[in-house]
């Protein structure tokens, strides 16, 4: 792919971000300019703000994948990032999202048992309540 044909995205307001203050942006691409991105109209919730976060890490994984790309079609031209540099920014970001699948793992499995406990009570609850219709009844 010619370096020429390929236009760059921006983003903007990735400041906001729940995560921002814990993975640097700005050391994952060297433009100047912010990034943007567009909202949905989804504004509240955990999910919103997960897509906040995760969707530039996808853009900026995807950017540096398409640097590596241009660097093999013309190894002789000047870049921004060498493949090292790359790499050890990629690994990076993999221990931080590996970290954070192993918190999101301990949420659900907490979540679990809180909706089992939930039931339990439930089911417990409405035992009582036979029970103590059978015994009004009984009388």
């Amino acid at each position: 792919m010619n370096k020429a044909n390929f236009k760059k995205k921006v983003y903007r307001k990735l400041d906001s971000s729940p995560l921002s203050e814990s993975i640097s942006l700005s050391s994952i691409t060297s433009t100047t300019k912010p990034k943007k991105i567009i909202p949905s109209s989804a504004t509240k919730g955990l999910r919103e703000k997960f897509k906040k976060t995760f969707l530039p890490l996808l853009i900026d994984v995807f950017e540096l994948r398409q640097m590596i790309d241009n660097y093999k079609s013309n190894p002789s031209e000047i870049i921004e990032k060498t493949p090292q540099q790359i790499l050890e920014r990629l690994e990076e970001l993999q221990g931080d999202i590996e970290e954070t699948q192993r918190w999101c793992d301990g949420v659900i499995l907490q979540i679990a048992k809180g909706i089992e406990e939930a039931k339990e009570a439930l089911d417990e609850k409405e035992e009582s309540l036979i029970k103590r219709i059978l015994r009004r009844i009984k009388k």
